[in-house]
């Protein structure tokens, strides 16, 4: 919400989420948190090469969309070949079969709709307005974990040695 000078402000109705809990550990969940905290570390090293990676095979699977699925095709660059394997077989659920083996409630208990399917659906009947009450929001869904470096990371033997 911004004010009439141009601010952020906090609407009055929001409430604060409540403060981070410190949960207690056992010495080996400590052991596991700290493995993690270093891998974490280790992988945000890594992280702008995977960026880029990711972005790469999006640029260039679209170059073989045109082959039939069950081939399979290279492409040379100057130094590396990159073998690009016949497309990965999927399953798409035959709608209108399922829906007469299982009868309408049973159809929409196992019906599984995706946004992006809501929101074309809502487009061509031109009711977008409707889409956010289409759904019910809670805070169900996975957790982040960040790790934050809290002390020096402990010399490894070998280093002590030298």
């Amino acid at each position: 919400m911004v004010s009439s000078y141009g601010m952020a402000v906090k609407p009055s109705n929001v409430i604060a989420p409540p403060a981070p809990a410190t949960v207690k550990l056992s010495p080996e969940q400590r052991t596991l948190v700290d493995e993690f905290g270093e891998l974490d570390r280790k992988y945000r090293l890594w992280n702008p090469d995977l960026k880029r990676y990711e972005a790469l095979k999006h640029i260039i699977k679209p170059w073989f969309r045109d082959l039939p699925g069950d081939q399979a095709a290279t492409a040379q660059g100057t130094t590396y070949t990159l073998n690009v394997t016949p497309c990965e077989q999927e399953s798409t659920p035959e709608k209108k079969r399922i829906y007469r083996l299982l009868g309408p409630k049973l159809f929409l208990e196992v019906a599984e709709i995706t946004q992006k399917a809501l929101k074309a659906a809502l487009e061509t009947l031109k009711k977008t307005d409707q889409f956010d009450q289409c759904f019910t929001k809670a805070r169900t869904g996975s957790r982040i974990l960040s790790a934050v470096q809290s002390a020096p990371a402990p010399v490894p033997p070998a280093a002590k040695a030298a």
